[in-house]
């Protein structure tokens, strides 16, 4: 048995769970190969048997190799939690199951750092916002440029969304000399 180190990824650290059952599994691995982001894998485990034969309770070790379909733990390829294994598996044997207490943000802050975020509201917290809750009546009120501050970069070098190249930037030379 190998020893878990403090900053090995768990299945309590991952935002998804995957719920397999193996005796509904009939191992088509159609899971394995519809799962895009590489989150579920297909193993072999060793498996130990106690049994004891014949009137007197004499236990002896039986062991077998078992095929199975397990998580990956890993911050590179973890489940998302689309649902494409439970959509193509004929048997529903897997699936993806929300892990309430997840440490994923955390984990991936501390390894990853935390990045720029652009594209809208940020969900970190799993309360409904405030702005979420509000019910648009007209079109301004949803198109509000303060809501949105965060989303836009305004470059130099792309004007309206455009790349322009140098010589055809809106720039004018005055004659002192200044932009």
């Amino acid at each position: 048995m190998e020893a878990v180190k403090v900053q090995d990824i768990t299945p309590g650290d991952l935002p998804w769970k995957i719920r397999y059952d193996a005796s509904r599994c009939t191992l088509c691995g159609s899971c394995v190969a519809a799962c895009s982001f590489r989150a579920i894998n297909a193993k072999v485990e060793k498996r130990r048997m106690v049994f004891s034969e014949g009137d007197f309770p004499e236990p002896q070790q039986r062991f077998s190799a078992v095929p199975v379909i397990r998580q990956v733990h890993s911050l590179k390829h973890y489940c998302r939690g689309c649902g494409i294994c439970e959509k193509v598996c004929p048997n529903d044997a897997i699936g993806p199951v929300r892990n309430i207490d997840n440490r994923h943000s955390i984990v991936t802050r501390c390894v990853a750092g935390d990045a720029i975020k652009r594209g809208g509201r940020k969900n970190l917290e799993a309360t409904v916002r405030t702005l979420d809750k509000m019910r648009i009546g007209r079109i301004s009120q949803m198109t509000d440029p303060s809501l949105d501050a965060q989303r836009h970069s305004f470059d130099m070098l792309a004007p309206f969304g455009r790349i322009l190249p140098a010589g055809k930037l809106p720039l004018t030379v005055n004659a002192a000399g200044k932009l």
